[in-house]
């Protein structure tokens, strides 16, 4: 520097001097914190869970970083080939998938892929991995990326799987709608085929249009249906709902279903509405038919009875009061008429097993039967098997009061 400073004298020298002497110690600074980064990555690298790689796309060199030991029994560093390392450290059956991907990413066809393998299980522990690659395009391209181990995922995916399907194979075993919708009604997430049988709709209607279902609701009952969802959307559901209502099915008449929707919350708000639909048609075919036999019998003249096998009364009419004395619904449940004499209470034990035994044969006793209020009256019964019948299913007694006449004359 002195020699420097005798052959070449003034501001400008000592100004290509000093801009020399920062220069350098810049570079030095620089190299020093490179080194300084460098050692903190290695160090990071070295107690990381994950695998850092790094592919030469012309030579396929490998350099790694990370978790190759626990991995995949590998030490980490340069010195290896990429193919040669998925021969040894990946599952047989993964790797010519794996092959594929990165080759399409070393002709530069992929700039990003991610790829689930499994590790080799004769070198190791099986794990699955799932790496993400990048393609850098530059002067000296590389394929640059990471690799984690994603087992617990996967286990937990494969269960969920396996769950889905036995809900699945469940879902369509049984005869009842099964469905779930969005709270506000703007998708369908799953509808098994008996719901969309009992609709009359198709699974492309659904998942084209979640309202679908209201196609073919009975005019009648369509208004009181959308308030409901109105009300659903809104939020404003505590407790299951029950909705009872007709469709006009295209193939199969005039249906009457059943539908219990139960909310599923998260966080306490509405996310989704599960619903179970039901075919109720025989059992309100039923009840009408029923309700017409009621309006009959309760205006005639003779008491009618539905006793269960062992004598138990299940209806009678309102002619019991008029003839016997006795309210209808005072005998419901009761073991029989009440207070009847010895042999009344045999005869009309003998006549059910009759009838019981002996299903298509009506069997008539007469008989002298005790009033509420204590007088006795003659009376004829028939009875008749309708256990098998859906809508009675129960022993029918036809009591008719006989007159002393008719008696003194018989």
């Amino acid at each position: 520097m002195t020699d420097y400073l005798q052959k070449d004298t003034g501001t400008e020298q000592y100004a290509i001097l000093r801009n020399r002497v920062v220069n350098a110690v810049d570079r030095h600074r620089v190299d020093r914190e490179s080194q300084r980064m460098r050692e903190r990555m290695e160090l990071a690298l070295e107690v990381t869970d994950s695998v850092i790689f790094e592919v030469d796309p012309d030579t396929g060199d490998l350099r790694s970083h990370g978790a190759m030991g626990e991995v995949f029994d590998e030490p980490s560093g340069d010195g290896k080939k990429g193919a040669d390392f998925v021969e040894r450290a990946v599952h047989p059956e993964d790797r010519d998938r794996l092959h594929e991907r990165f080759g399409r990413m070393q002709r530069g066809e992929s700039e990003y892929d991610v790829i689930d393998y499994r590790t080799n299980p004769a070198v190791g522990r099986q794990c699955w991995m799932r790496g993400h690659a990048y393609y850098e395009d530059s002067d000296e391209p590389r394929i640059v990326g990471f690799a984690t181990d994603v087992t617990e995922q996967k286990t937990r995916e494969r269960r969920l799987r396996e769950l889905n399907e036995r809900f699945e194979h469940l879902a369509e075993a049984v005869p009842q709608g099964l469905f779930i919708v969005a709270a506000d009604y703007s998708e369908v997430l799953y509808v098994n085929s008996a719901a969309k049988e009992l609709y009359g709709i198709d699974g492309e209607d659904v998942a084209a249009d979640p309202s679908s279902w209201q196609r073919h609701v009975h005019p009648e009952d369509l208004d009181r249906l959308r308030a409901d969802v109105e009300t659903q959307r809104a939020g404003n559901v505590e407790e299951p709902q029950h909705q009872e209502f007709r469709v006009q099915h295209p193939e199969r008449g005039t249906r009457w279903l059943t539908v219990d929707l139960y909310p599923i919350r998260e966080d306490d708000e509405l996310e989704r509405l599960a619903g179970v639909a039901t075919d109720v048609t025989e059992r309100r075919e039923r009840e009408m038919e029923l309700m017409r036999y009621e309006r009959i019998v309760e205006d005639l003249e003779d008491v009618v009875a539905i006793l269960a096998p062992d004598g138990t009364i299940r209806y009678a009419n309102p002619a019991v009061g008029r003839t016997l004395g006795y309210e209808p619904e005072a005998l419901i449940g009761e073991d029989g008429f009440p207070d009847q004499p010895q042999a009344t209470v045999d005869a009309l034990s003998a006549a059910i097993d009759d009838v019981v035994d002996q299903p298509s044969e009506p069997r008539t006793i007469r008989t002298e039967m005790r009033r509420n209020d204590g007088s006795a009256c003659r009376v004829e019964a028939t009875l008749r098997n309708r256990i098998d019948d859906d809508t009675l299913q129960g022993i029918l007694v036809a009591i008719r009061e006989i007159p002393e006449r008719n008696e003194d004359q018989a």
